[in-house]
């Protein structure tokens, strides 16, 4: 398990700063002392600690020192955790990214149960397109089908086309539907990145979403 578990501890030294600026511990703590991330001691000082970020530098110094058993636990309550800053897991896997052996994207991300890896690879775009033009410029019937197909993820393909979290935050507060949100992800996508917006890039976003394989069937 040694050679899956140590990138963890990089992980989080790697996010340390965004975490601190995101991540708001008290949400967490119950889940946290539940699973003995932290003890009742702990839990009880660091909900007495004055000022978030000095909150969350505490706990972070600590989960650091406990090793990755506690990393991979702590990983697994905020995934498990969708109503509770969902974007935390999504931009941890989301910056695990690397080159693999055929020089390819990939980002993966520590299994959450089972000691197995959770996979998040972008797969190769040509692979099981079912003759889609990938490099095409995406249209705005495609946006309203993946937004109609994929809402309950707005928020990660919404990260995973590098859409800044305040904004992301901001769309959630402006729709109530998700449907709705994630087609206001897309549109904003679409107008930044114009004739590069294409239908290879959105699918790759989604497939990191795990949800390529409605989107295809969307965009046929």
């Amino acid at each position: 398990m040694s050679d899956v578990q140590q990138p963890l501890k990089a992980l989080l030294k790697r996010n340390y700063d965004f975490l601190v600026e995101e991540l708001m511990v008290p949400l967490h703590l119950d889940a946290m002392y539940s699973r003995d991330i932290v003890s009742s001691q702990e839990k009880d000082d660091l909900a007495t600690i004055p000022g978030r970020s000095k909150q969350t530098r505490t706990f972070l110094d600590s989960l650091l020192r406990k090793g990755e058993s506690k990393i991979k636990a702590f990983l697994e309550v905020v995934k498990s955790a969708p109503d509770k800053q969902p974007h935390i897991y999504t931009v941890l896997i989301s910056s695990d990214g690397h080159t693999d052996s055929n020089g390819g994207s990939a980002a993966t991300a520590t299994a959450v149960g089972g000691g197995a890896q959770l996979p998040l690879q972008t797969q190769g775009a040509a692979s099981g397109t079912g003759g889609i033009n990938l490099d095409a410029e995406v249209t705005e019937v495609q946006l309203l089908k993946v937004g109609e197909t994929a809402g309950s993820k707005w928020f990660e393909i919404g990260v995973n086309l590098g859409t800044a979290i305040a904004v992301l935050e901001n769309i959630r507060d402006r729709h109530r539907d998700n449907s709705h949100r994630l087609v206001d992800v897309l549109h904003r996508w679409h107008d930044q990145k114009g004739q590069e917006a294409s239908v290879r890039n959105l699918v790759d976003a989604c497939t990191k979403a795990q949800v390529r394989g409605a989107v295809l069937k969307a965009l046929k």
